[in-house]
Order: structure tokens, then sequence, then C-alpha cells
């Protein structure tokens, strides 16, 4: 084959690859957004879904509202969890702090395990749980729900400030509607030197400090 044929032959093949891939071009893009998400999921839409909360059903909850639950599991004296509309939410308990019942040395706190049976009797032996919010925020940065507790119409937080397994702690306003009551009642207890106020320079506005 001569030079001047093969010249030919090469523009001819060039022009049906560029009309190949034109072609090809044209296909690809007229498909539907549908069809194209079935091979190519979108970045943006996996990304959203990695940054949802936990629990997306938060907001279900309201300041200042009251909701009958199931408990389900009590974690401290102070932290537990509850079921309703079939969903588990892990709650703590407003204004208070109970003694810590895991720590790194693996020794709870004194008190500790005094508060979390509390909670547990208080909690499973009620035939009525119900959580009450305040006023400001239904969560806290942990996404654990905000609320004041009572059993039987009896207040959780009070019955634990009674027996001096916990102090009155973390107050953020507007969630500290029951602050001044919550008070009256661990001063009785200070002075009746019951449960944490029994032990000396341990139990503080600041929180615990192990006894030497």
């Amino acid at each position: 084959m001569s030079k001047r044929h093969k010249l030919k032959f090469n523009k001819k093949a060039q022009r049906v690859l560029y009309l190949l891939i034109a072609l090809i071009g044209v296909l690809f893009f007229d498909l539907s957004s549908d069809e194209i998400n079935v091979f190519l999921p979108s970045s943006k839409e996996s990304v959203q879904q990695k940054q949802l909360p936990q629990n997306s059903q938060l907001d279900t909850f309201q300041p200042n509202e009251t909701y009958e639950v199931k408990v389900n599991k009590v974690i401290d004296g102070d932290t537990f969890h509850f079921e309703y509309n079939n969903s588990d939410y892990k709650a703590r308990l407003l204004l208070i702090d109970t003694p810590e019942i895991k720590k790194k040395n693996g020794q709870p706190f004194p008190y500790a395990k005094e508060a979390k049976q509390f909670a547990e009797q208080a909690l499973h032996r009620a035939k009525t749980v119900k959580i009450t919010f305040d006023k400001g925020p239904t969560t806290d940065r942990y996404n654990r729900l905000l609320v004041y507790v009572t059993t039987d119409d009896k207040n959780l937080q009070e019955q634990l400030l009674e027996e001096g397994l916990a102090i009155v702690r973390y107050i953020y306003p507007p969630n500290n509607s029951r602050e001044n009551a919550f008070r009256q009642i661990e001063k009785q207890a200070k002075r009746q030197k019951v449960g944490v106020w029994s032990l000396s320079n341990y139990a503080s506005d600041k929180g615990y400090t192990i006894p030497k």
C-alpha cells in the first residue's frame, strides 16, 4: 500500500474513532439521574448519612413536656435507658450528680453502688415512670436526654438527694427550674451527714474527691 493510501486510511480511522467517542458520550449523558445512581451512589448522600445523629428521633421530645416511659436499663445513679414509642433513649437526671460507678482503676467511688441500686429499685418497682423536660435544651452534648424523673409521683432526684446519694451539680439555666428546691433538700442531707456527706471532704459543689 502506498504512503498516499495509508494516509487516507489513517484519516478515515481517526474520523470513525472520533464519531465513536462522541456517540458514547451522548449515550452516557442521556442517562437519567436515577439510572446513573444505580451504578454511582451520590457521595453527598453518603456523607449526609454518616453525619446523622445516632438517634434521629430526639426531636420527638419538647421542652416543658412530660412523657410516660418504660425503663430498660440503669447505668448508674443518674443515667439510664428507657423505651418510648418502640425506640431506646439514654437519659441523664437534671441538676444532680451521683458518684461514678466506673473509673480508670476499676473501682467505683464511695456510694456509687448504693446510688445505682437505689435508682434501679425506684425505676423498676414503680408502676409508672414519667420524664419531664425543663425550659431549655432537651439533650446534652452526648445526645443524652436531660430530664426530671418521677416514679409513682415521687421525684427521683429529690429521693437521691434525701438519701445523701447525690449532690446538686451541673446547673445550666434555663434548665434549672427546680434548683432551689433541690438545694434545700441537699442542705438537710448534709446537715444530717447521710450518704456522701458522712465522709469528710468527699462531696462538694465541684464533685467528688476520693478520700485518702
